[in-house]
């Protein structure tokens, strides 16, 4: 009996090591198939990804050339001024005001700047000559920037101490001449110019008819620079 149970057992622990050593086979089979598989997987991904690179690049460059060609096809895109402006024909400003230096002195003299402050009808008359970008005077433009300082500065005060403000009323018909042109024009470079001098002379009182041109403003630069006029004029003390 016993030598049977001995037997039976051997058998039983023989058949316990065999199915074990299935088992490590079999799961090395698997994990060297699962293994390949993976491997596969991981190199068809990267080929993927290589080929997306390069499709990247590819479709990259040729927008960039399509973009250059573009360019350089129409010399428009490259510069927007005027013929009047380009090359030779448009002198530097040290140049034009070497050229046009007595014009210039008689244009900015007090006479001519408090003439065009006299009144509204004067004020509007010179901001009238303003015209789209390169296209206005640069004497008009000089003259306009002047009359701006010129409201601003004491008659007894150097040209340095703009707090020396004692010109109120010619500088409440300047401002206001500036907020009605840039409220009426149509060309945005007008617009952003009278906004730019209001920038100077504006009071914080005047801020909400700014706010006023940029909810009505088309252009989306014209817009953006007024809002900022506004705050830069509601910053001020109340009594600039």
């Amino acid at each position: 009996v016993i030598t049977d149970i001995i037997k039976i057992g051997g058998i039983m622990i023989g058949l316990s090591i065999g199915s074990i050593a299935c088992s490590v086979v079999v799961g090395y089979f698997f994990a060297k198939i699962g293994a390949n598989f993976a491997r596969v997987e991981y190199e068809y991904l990267q080929e993927v990804v290589k080929r997306r690179s390069t499709l990247k690049k590819i479709l990259t460059a040729i927008l960039f050339a399509a973009a250059f060609q573009a360019l350089a096809a129409d010399d428009k895109l490259n510069d927007m001024k005027p013929e009047a402006a380009k090359g030779a024909e448009a002198p530097t400003g040290a140049e034009w005001q070497d050229a046009n230096g007595d014009r210039l002195a008689a244009e900015t003299s007090d006479g001519a700047l408090a003439a065009a402050v006299a009144d509204t009808a004067s004020a509007k008359a010179l901001l009238g000559k303003l015209k789209g970008a390169y296209l206005t005077d640069a004497l008009v433009a000089s003259k306009i920037a002047a009359v701006t300082q010129y409201v601003m500065i004491g008659a007894d005060a150097a040209w340095y101490e703009f707090w020396r403000t004692s010109r109120s009323g010619e500088r409440e018909l300047w401002s206001e001449a500036l907020l009605s042109v840039a409220a009426e024009a149509k060309d945005p470079y007008i617009q952003q110019f009278c906004l730019d001098q209001l920038r100077w002379c504006g009071k914080c009182s005047q801020s909400a008819k700014v706010r006023g041109i940029a909810s009505a403003a088309g252009a989306k630069e014209v817009r953006e620079f007024a809002f900022l006029v506004a705050r830069e004029l509601e910053s001020c003390p109340s009594s600039l």
